[in-house]
């Protein structure tokens, strides 16, 4: 009995030195989290390829919010498509990368992207798919398919429009907390979505610097520079090399009867 009350005298003096041990271990992990976060940041506008960026700051997510698969993909044009291409694979196997599919293929992102569309919502979190982890369609390739336990899938939207998916998955169910969501991830996943929208706007600028307006073939600044690419290439390996040359016959007469807008048309053709 007597020791009984000596620990209820004691009980208040342990519980504040709990808290106050709990309230330290908290504040030096966020303040841990607040400098990788500073440094990710950092490392994003380092690039104008997307693909270089998140395969340096995949490594630097998993050591603030651990998981055992991210998966990240882009939309393959600014407008009009709906199809995304595996930009960057963490846990999986790396030779999917780089491979295209249509929106509709995947049923998680379709229904990410009906339930954007309807409520403005852009995240994605199921705590557990007990038995069904192993068949969920997160991709349309078969070996893409993990037994996935808790999956947290946020879509990349800048200026009111899509430019690609951020995936992280765990074996474990509810891997990732309510903090890892609301907190880490949205801030940073804010910074990814404008990077994906400006990486965009640059592979559009360049498709533009390469190509033809009419025709969309490349244009003669680059094929000049392919050209010299190819001989620097048969000085290397000297073997047959040929150019083939057309042209369409007659095709100042269809500029002079019907007008260069449809001779245009002709050309495109």
């Amino acid at each position: 009995s007597e020791t009984q009350e000596r620990l209820k005298r004691f009980s208040a003096l342990f519980l504040e030195v709990i808290e106050n041990t709990q309230l330290s271990l908290d504040l030096k992990a966020r303040a841990d989290n607040f400098g990788a976060l500073h440094a990710i940041s950092t490392d994003l506008n380092e690039s104008l390829k997307f693909s270089e960026i998140m395969a340096k700051i995949i490594p630097q997510i998993k050591k603030i919010v651990p998981f055992d698969f991210c998966a990240c993909v882009l939309r393959t044009g600014i407008a009009g498509s709906t199809h995304l291409e595996l930009i960057a694979l963490d846990g999986y196997e790396t030779g999917s990368a780089g491979t295209t599919f249509s929106l509709e293929e995947s049923a998680v992102i379709s229904f990410m992207y009906k339930h954007w569309k309807e409520s403005g919502t852009t995240t994605f979190y199921t705590r557990d798919y007990g038995d069904r982890g192993k068949d969920i369609g997160l991709f349309p390739f078969r070996e893409l398919q993990k037994p996935i336990q808790s999956l947290y899938g946020r879509l990349l939207v800048a200026n009111d429009d899509i430019n690609g998916v951020f995936f992280l998955a765990s074996l474990r169910p509810d891997a990732f907390s309510e903090y890892d969501r609301n907190y880490l991830l949205d801030t940073l996943l804010n910074q990814v979505a404008m990077v994906a929208n400006n990486s965009l706007l640059h592979r559009k600028i360049e498709d533009q610097a390469m190509t033809d307006g009419l025709t969309g073939l490349l244009n003669h600044r680059t094929f000049m520079g392919k050209l010299a690419e190819k001989y620097r290439e048969l000085e290397r390996t000297p073997r047959p090399f040929s150019l083939l040359l057309m042209d369409i016959d007659k095709f100042k007469l269809v500029n002079d009867k019907y007008g260069h807008p449809v001779g245009d048309v002709a050309i495109k053709a």
